[in-house]
């Protein structure tokens, strides 16, 4: 990414999730004035409106230079959106997806969907339970079919994103399909016959002040419940059992079924609700102080702060200034794991690459 946008003309300044870089986002936005930000998320969001009420920084002068945001990884919530049009940003918030993991798929400056690029794929949706397509500008499960890889083409792919399709041509003149995603077929819950999809709940939970940041789960031990349980996370220090009522009557108000609402204080969610209570069950991980990075857990880690780890880790937070402390980590747990006869010769082979480049 970093060299494609260098070879684009473009200079990216690169920030992670660390405690700092929120404020340093502000002070460089407004020394250098960026154009583009990618890519945004509702836990950013969230930080930058805690930033906002703290120190009173105008966020509409913050992003005064920005042309777009792209929310990517996680569409952006109604509520979020209204913030960020709030800061000036309105028509300039675009959403990336994944068109079925054989590319990445944009809304255009129209927001009515996300372009699949057919010249290098075909797009179709099917019926998740019994996976017959669906014709016409319908939802179903997103199946794609590579169209230029000869090495490891994907046919009839089902990646599992549960999608509103449609086929008529945007007012941005692309003919492509396009397609909102809604869910994903792992995340639907159905509640006496009725399908309940995150984005479904999500406006409802957000319209709530003391839970505005929009921290939930829906809890699904399986497919097919007799009832619909959120965890959701709070701000403040509100009372408890009024809240429970009121987000209680704002998603029953939206998807018509009355659900069991768990409430936990938002830093609880930040700094566990993906990794220790993404179970069926909704137990807590244990808070054992283990090095996740230990042989055999390594994984990609770029300037994320949530984690999914395994039972007896402990969530913690990475900046992309650790990046040059856990390459030179990842590169001695790699060392010490080749043979020993390979070992002695990769000296000279590294500095024959060093020449090489040099004289490129």
């Amino acid at each position: 990414m970093f060299r494609l946008l260098q070879m684009l003309g473009v200079t990216p300044i690169m920030l992670g999730y660390g405690a700092g870089d929120l404020t340093q986002f502000v002070d460089l936005s407004r020394r250098y004035r960026p154009t583009v930000f990618y890519a945004m998320t509702a836990f950013l969001g969230a930080g930058l409106q805690d930033i906002e009420r703290s120190m009173g920084v105008d966020m509409r002068d913050v992003f005064a230079s920005y042309k777009g945001i792209l929310f990517a990884g996680e569409p952006v919530g109604p509520r979020m959106r209204q913030t960020f049009e709030r800061w000036g940003l309105a028509g300039k918030i675009f959403n990336q997806t994944s068109f079925g993991d054989l590319g990445h798929a944009h809304d255009c400056r129209e927001h009515d969907g996300c372009h699949a690029w057919e010249d290098i794929g075909v797009a179709e949706i099917v019926d998740p339970e019994n996976g017959l397509p669906i014709a016409g500008n319908r939802r179903g499960e997103l199946v794609c079919s590579s169209l230029v890889n000869p090495l490891d083409p994907l046919l009839r792919y089902r990646g599992g994103d549960i999608v509103d399709l449609r086929r008529d041509t945007c007012e941005c003149g692309r003919t492509h399909a396009r397609f909102t995603p809604v869910g994903r077929s792992a995340d639907e819950a159905v509640v006496h016959g009725r399908s309940i999809l995150p984005m479904d709940v999500w406006g409802a939970i957000e319209d709530v002040p003391e839970t505005s940041h929009g921290l939930f789960q829906i809890v699904r031990p399986q497919r097919l419940l007799d009832e619909l349980k959120i965890r959701v996370g709070y701000a403040g220090t509100p009372e408890l059992a009024r809240l429970r009522e009121r987000v209680a009557d704002s998603v029953e108000a939206a998807v018509g079924i009355r659900p069991l609402i768990e409430l936990v204080p938002n830093e609880r969610r930040h700094a566990v609700g993906v990794a220790a209570q993404d179970s069926a069950d909704g137990q807590a991980m244990s808070s054992a102080a283990t090095d996740p990075r230990a042989p055999g857990e390594l994984a990609s880690r770029w300037a994320i702060g949530l984690l999914r780890l395994p039972s007896g880790c402990q969530p913690y937070t990475v900046s992309l200034r650790d990046i040059e402390r856990d390459t030179a980590w990842a590169k001695s747990v790699f060392e010490r794991s080749r043979p020993p006869q390979r070992r002695a010769a990769a000296p000279d082979r590294h500095r024959l690459r060093q020449r090489d480049s040099v004289a490129l």
